[in-house]
């Protein structure tokens, strides 16, 4: 028995140092190219014996963050933020930065459970990586499929909200692991809409009455004010989808559904919004709650923005919803996600049973932060009588993203084409439009071919 627990003081050790040294890169102490002091001045500093220091050293030497130079000294690699190190953990950005509760407890229950993974934050990649549904829908074929792994864990799989998991099995393997997920909601700033001397939004208000909420706003605050410009694919998707429009539908001869009637009715209608609002101006992110009238939000990012409020300062009511359109959402997940290049099969069972454990979602549930993916979780989260939580309830349980439809290609190719049809003039859309779905369709059999 002595000797594993001196294994384990070697281990916390190697791990500390690895820290030690990890810290000062990260944080720019040591930028790109800088040469490290000797390996006997950074043991004094960090208390520790030179054997022990030299040997970490040598170990980022290998995983290619530091560069030895023979007789000239170990400097900071140029190339360190691509490296890939095991035992590491990515945030997403949200939660680096999460000034909730709960996103404080999500950080906090990580560092106690994995006390020797690293939360990175200078590299761009890591071992286990935290990521929101459009970061995987482009890039799924870098992750390991998770469905052996949470079949092992958790056998009995109606514990869970399929509704969660079923958009991201691409091709039947399951690239990301839902953690928490929740519609989309429209958030209003009653203080912007009393100054403006406009209405609140009802709460089942038409697409028409949208319209006309942001032409009255446009009267008297600039575009950036009123609506962040909405030229992401979930913006599009959220406004698309509720029209009845998709991308595709496999379940038609022909799957390609971007030119069909709906969803070029949908883009017309998107394409009338953007010239309400004008030319697009982005601000800068800046500390406390963000100062547009309209913001469209999943309740995760609500309780981001709004950490102190009580709802008194503002509102929410759904998606507008058009004559004839759908009660549909598209829903806003976070997910674990596993590199290809990850093989420590215990340590992903063990994040894969811990982050889906009725404790840890539990923490998501009774601070309905998000809504958990475990159903008992789940229930706590809607079961509260906040401001919000009635809306909440009723737009769950509706989601419209088909995202294991989509190839890395595909995502790409309709994420810029969503930025050029901003910028595309209404008369030509029709036509932009039938080449769009060309694109797709043409992937879709080099693909075909593929397989």
């Amino acid at each position: 028995m002595k000797w594993r627990r001196n294994l384990v003081r070697m281990q916390e050790k190697n791990v500390a140092l690895r820290n030690f040294l990890l810290d000062r890169v990260e944080s720019g102490q040591w930028p790109s190219g800088a040469k490290l002091p000797g390996a006997r001045q950074l043991a004094v500093e960090a208390q520790c014996s030179f054997t022990y220091m030299q040997s970490v050293i040598e170990s980022l030497v290998q995983q290619g963050v530091f560069v030895s130079i023979s007789r000239s000294g170990t400097y900071v690699c140029e190339h360190w933020r691509r490296r890939l190190l095991p035992d590491t953990i990515r945030l997403f950005l949200s939660q680096s930065r999460d000034r909730s509760r709960t996103g404080r407890e999500f950080v906090s229950s990580l560092r106690s459970r994995f006390p020797d993974l690293r939360i990175v934050t200078g590299f761009e990649r890591a071992a286990f990586e935290f990521r929101v549904s459009y970061d995987l829908l482009q890039n799924h074929r870098d992750y390991l499929d998770l469905a052996p792994y949470f079949r092992k864990c958790f056998p009995d799989s109606s514990q869970f909200c399929e509704e969660a998991f079923a958009p991201y099995r691409f091709g039947g393997e399951l690239c990301g692991l839902p953690i928490r997920f929740s519609p989309r909601v429209v958030v209003f700033n009653r203080r912007i809409f009393a100054e403006c001397g406009c209405p609140e939004p009802r709460p089942e208000w038409s697409w028409e009455e949208f319209l006309e909420c942001i032409r009255n706003l446009r009267r008297r605050l600039p575009s950036e004010a009123v609506l962040p410009y909405p030229s992401l694919l979930f913006d599009f998707f959220a406004i698309i989808s509720r029209f009845g429009g998709c991308f595709l539908d496999p379940s038609e001869r022909d799957p390609v559904r971007i030119d069909s009637p709906a969803t070029v009715r949908a883009v017309e209608e998107y394409c009338r919004l953007l010239e309400i609002l004008g030319p697009p101006k982005f601000r800068s992110a800046g500390n406390g709650p963000p100062p547009e009238a309209l913001l469209i939000l999943t309740r995760q990012e609500i309780t981001q923005l709004f950490p102190d409020e009580d709802g008194s300062a503002f509102g929410a009511v759904p998606l507008p919803l058009p004559e004839n359109g759908r009660r549909i959402n598209v829903y806003g997940v976070e997910l674990l996600c596993v590199r290809n290049e990850c093989t420590d099969s215990r340590r992903i069972e063990q994040m894969v049973s811990f982050l889906l454990s009725p404790s840890f979602q539990n923490q998501f549930g009774r601070s309905r932060d998000g809504i958990p993916v475990r159903r008992s979780s789940a229930k706590m989260s809607l079961a509260g009588d906040g401001p919000f939580d009635a809306l909440f309830r009723r737009e769950t349980g509706c989601p419209a993203a088909n995202y294991h439809l989509y190839s890395p290609e595909l995502c790409r190719l309709a994420g810029n084409a969503i930025k050029l049809l901003t910028v595309t003039p209404r008369k030509e859309v029709r036509a932009f439009l039938r080449s769009w779905a060309d694109a797709f369709r043409f992937l879709l059999r080099c693909d075909g071919l593929h397989r």
